[in-house]
């Protein structure tokens, strides 16, 4: 991304009073220059004679022409000349509204470091392919004509708790490497009437100028059914609260992000809007031994017979799971003063996490599949 500083211009004195910054209406504007495109994604318009009037025309295409002059001088064969550049106004973190409301963070955590069968793994290319290249290739060959503007790229990853969903959905924001605002509901639910739809604007007002994508932990939670029998103003409040955040995802530009243990939870006006809804099952044996590789380092001191075939036979550990068994397991030789994990010390630290389950996970995802196939 560039960024260009510019110093004011001064203008001619208008003929006709000019509206406040802030109430101006912002479109692109686009200039062909000789070489290149420069596109102004905020350019600012005013009614002027029941038609919009671009402010500052001038200026802009003086910019544009400037830039264009500045990538001509300095191109390299490396950084050759480009055709497109867009243009867009950045607000300093102060002129943000309560930026430190919805904090923006980076990723830590790669695409490779989350298992996922082929399937889903192709799903969920296929989806962020759609995201990137909706204004190249998919726009070059019509496909993007059969919608009135950008299909919103809303993806959805759901199943039993532990099985990596919020680890992929960071996954994928350094694999585009965009920020990420991570939010729950109760970080924009308010007890004053009206707030909670103010602060989910406000919310994704800040995901597109940060270019952030947005990510709903336990999404069910705000995604729920609407309520069909009305009787008390918190009813309205929540049928407005998820109206209000079905017009925002319909017109986001960026990328959003929802994980659940309840997918059928979900109004089904949320679901139609989906792009890609993925399943984040309980691992099969194969993904078992991949996540067992990832976890266990060489340093590691392990008996000869503690292998990663061995460790994924045991049925029922999600990836939280064997994290935790190799932290108990590793704590046990720790405290026993043994010079080695061995099988023995790993099974109790199994039998120690899967007490902590119970049937809660095996439960979640009956129901789940019980609630597709009725669906289908």
């Amino acid at each position: 991304m560039f960024r260009f500083k510019t110093e004011p211009v001064t203008s001619p004195e208008p003929q006709t009073p000019m509206p406040s910054v802030e109430s101006v209406e912002r479109r692109k504007y686009l200039v062909n220059a000789e070489e290149m495109e420069i596109i102004f994604n905020d350019a600012a318009v005013m009614k002027e004679a029941e038609q919009d009037k671009l402010i500052d025309g001038p200026v802009l295409d003086e910019i544009a022409r400037k830039v264009q002059h500045i990538f001509k001088q300095h191109a390299t064969s490396y950084h050759p000349l480009p055709r497109q550049i867009e243009v867009s106004y950045i607000p300093n973190e102060g002129d943000l509204p309560e930026a430190d409301r919805f904090p923006t963070t980076y990723g830590k955590i790669t695409l490779d470091q989350v298992q996922l069968k082929m399937e889903a793994r192709q799903t969920l290319e296929h989806a962020l392919r759609i995201h990137r290249e909706w204004e190249q290739r998919l726009t070059d060959w019509g496909v993007t004509e059969a919608f009135s503007e950008k299909r919103a790229t809303i993806l959805n990853f759901y199943g039993p708790p532990g099985t990596g969903k919020s680890m992929i959905a960071e996954g994928i924001a350094t694999y585009i490497g965009r920020p990420l605002i991570r939010v729950d509901y109760a970080e924009i639910e308010s007890k004053f009437v009206g707030d909670t739809p103010k602060n989910i604007r406000q919310l994704f007002a800040q995901a597109a100028l940060r270019d952030a994508i947005l990510i709903f932990d336990e999404a069910d939670s705000l995604l729920g059914k609407r309520l069909t029998s009305v009787q008390q103003s918190s009813d309205h409040g929540v049928n407005l609260t998820r109206s209000v955040l079905l017009t925002e995802l319909e017109h986001h530009p960026g990328l959003v992000i929802f994980t659940t243990n309840l997918m059928s939870n979900y109004d089904e006006a949320f679901r139609r809007r989906i792009l890609a809804s993925i399943e984040m099952p309980l691992p099969d044996e194969a993904i078992r031994v991949q996540i067992w590789k990832s976890l266990l380092s060489e340093r590691l001191p392990l008996a000869a017979d503690v292998t990663v075939e061995w460790l994924a036979e045991r049925e029922g550990m999600t990836g939280a799971d064997m994290r935790d068994v190799l932290l108990f397991a590793a704590a046990a030789v720790l405290n026993d003063q043994e010079p080695q994990l061995t099988r023995s010390g790993f099974s109790r630290a199994m039998e120690q996490i899967q007490q902590r389950k119970g049937a809660g996970s095996e439960t979640i995802i009956r129901a789940e599949r019980k609630e597709r196939d009725r669906s289908c």
